[in-house]
C-alpha cells in the first residue's frame, strides 16, 4: 500500500504540469522580461518530476516490498510456531516408523544452506557498495533530517546510522524469506519421499505377503500420512501464500530495475545485483513449487498402486484367509481412502500447488517483461 500511494501520488504530481492551461503558461512568458529563463525553468521542473519518480517507484518499492512480506512472514511464523513446531515432531515421529533409513533430502538441504549464505553474502556487499560508495554523496546532499543536526561528522554518522538500518530492514525480510522458502521445500520434499516409501512397500506387500497380515497396519498408516499432510499444510500454507506474494513482486520490481534507464541502475555492481536478485528469486519460486508438487505427484501415483493389484492375488488373500468378508472391506476401504483423501498442499488453501503455477507466472513475467520493454523505448 506505501508503495503504490508513492506511485499514485508520482503519477498526479506528473500531471500537473500537463494540466497547467497553455494560455497561463503564454501568460506568465509575456509578463515576464526574461521569456527564455522561465520556459527553461519551467520545462526543465516537469523533465526532473518524471525522471526521478522512478528512482521513488522502482528502488524504494523493493524494499518496501522486501521490508512488509518480511515483517507480515515474521508476525506469521511467529504465531504459527506451536504449529509448526507440532508438524515436524509428528514427520519426524512417521518418517522414522515408515521409512527410517531416509535422509531428508540432505543433499538438498547443503546445497540450498550453501545458495542462501551466498545470496545474503551477495546482498550486503552489493547494497553496502551503492549505499555508502556510489551513492553516499547523493545521500549527504538530499537526505535532511526532521530535527536540527549540526553539519559535519555528526550529520555523516546519524546518515549512515539511519542507512545501515534501513539495510537492516530489507536484509531481515529477505532473509526471513530466504528461511521460509528452506524450511518448506525440506518438509514437502520429505513428505514426498515418504509417500514413496509407503507406496512401494504397499505394493510390495500386495505380491508377496497374505493380505490379513499387514492390510489393518496399512489403514492406519494411511490415515497418519493423511493428518500429516493436513498438519502440515494447516501450518505453511498462509506462509507459502505470503512468500510467493513477495517473490512475484520482487520479480516484477527486478524487470521493472533492469528496463529503467535511470543512473542510479547503470553501474555494474547494481547490474549484477540485479541480475543475481531475478535469478535467486526465480530460484526460490521454483523449489517451492516443486517440492508442493512432488507431494501431489506421489499422491497420484499411490492411487494407481490399488488399481495396479492383480485380482487373483486379491482373491487367494481372502481364500486362505478365515475372515474373508473382513479382509475385503478393509481392503477396498484402504483403496477408497486412498481415492478420496486429496494428497497436496496448497497456499493459503487457495490454490493447490502444482507445475501449472510455475508456468503461469513464467507466463506473466515474459507479457510484462514485453510490455515494460515496449514502453521503455
Amino acid at each position: 500500500m506505501c508503495g503504490s500511494a508513492i506511485l499514485e501520488e508520482g503519477e498526479k504530481l506528473k500531471k500537473v504540469g500537463l494540466e497547467c492551461p497553455q494560455e497561463v503558461c503564454q501568460q506568465s512568458c509575456l509578463i515576464s522580461k526574461e521569456k527564455d529563463k522561465y520556459v527553461t525553468a519551467f520545462f526543465l521542473l516537469l523533465g526532473s518530476i518524471r525522471d526521478n519518480l522512478l528512482r521513488v517507484t522502482g528502488g524504494a518499492l523493493t524494499f518496501y516490498s522486501t521490508i512488509i512480506c518480511g515483517l507480515i512472514l515474521e508476525v506469521i511464523l511467529n504465531s504459527k510456531r506451536y504449529e509448526i513446531s507440532s508438524a515436524l515432531n509428528h514427520l519426524s515421529r512417521i518418517s522414522g516408523n515408515l521409512n527410517p533409513r531416509c535422509t531428508i533430502a540432505i543433499k538438498f538441504v547443503i546445497r540450498n544452506r550453501l545458495l542462501y549464505v551466498l545470496s545474503v553474502l551477495i546482498y550486503v556487499i552489493s547494497l553496502v557498495y551503492f549505499t555508502f560508495v556510489q551513492d553516499w554523496s547523493r545521500y549527504k546532499a538530499t537526505v535532511k533530517f526532521p530535527f536540527y543536526i549540526p553539519p559535519g561528522r555528526a550529520h555523516d554518522v546519524c546518515l549512515g546510522f539511519v542507512l545501515t538500518s534501513s539495510m537492516y530492514s530489507g536484509i531481515s525480510g529477505g532473509n526471513t524469506c530466504g528461511v521460509i522458502c528452506l524450511l518448506c521445500n525440506t518438509i514437502y520434499l520429505t513428505v514426498s519421499s515418504l509417500i514413496t516409501s509407503y507406496g512401494s512397500n504397499l505394493n510390495q506387500k500386495f505380491k508377496t505377503q497374505n493380505m490379513s497380515t499387514f492390510i489393518f497396519n496399512e489403514i492406519k498408516n494411511f490415515k497418519s500420512i493423511v493428518l500429516l499432510i493436513e498438519a502440515v499444510d494447516k501450518a505453511l500454507n498462509v506462509c507459502v501464500l505470503f512468500l510467493y506474494c513477495e517473490i512475484c513482486s520482487m520479480i516484477f520490481i527486478t524487470i521493472s530495475l533492469a528496463i529503467s534507464k535511470e543512473r542510479s541502475f547503470q553501474s555494474g555492481a547494481v547490474k549484477l545485483m540485479i541480475a543475481w536478485n531475478f535469478i535467486n528469486q526465480f530460484y526460490l519460486f521454483y523449489n517451492v513449487t516443486m517440492g508442493g508438487s512432488a507431494i501431489q505427484k506421489k499422491g497420484e501415483k499411490l492411487k494407481k498402486v490399488g488399481l495396479e493389484c492383480p485380482q487373483e492375488l486379491c482373491q487367494k488373500s481372502c481364500l486362505i484367509s478365515k475372515d474373508k468378508d473382513r479382509i475385503a472391506m478393509s481392503f477396498f476401504l484402504l483403496l477408497g481412502s486412498i481415492r478420496d483423501n486429496p494428497l497436496s498442499v496448497t497456499g493459503g488453501g487457495m490454490f493447490v500447488i502444482q507445475k501449472k503455477i510455475f508456468l503461469t507466472v513464467m507466463n506473466a513475467v515474459v507479457t510484462y517483461s514485453i510490455i515494460m520493454f515496449q514502453l521503455s523505448l
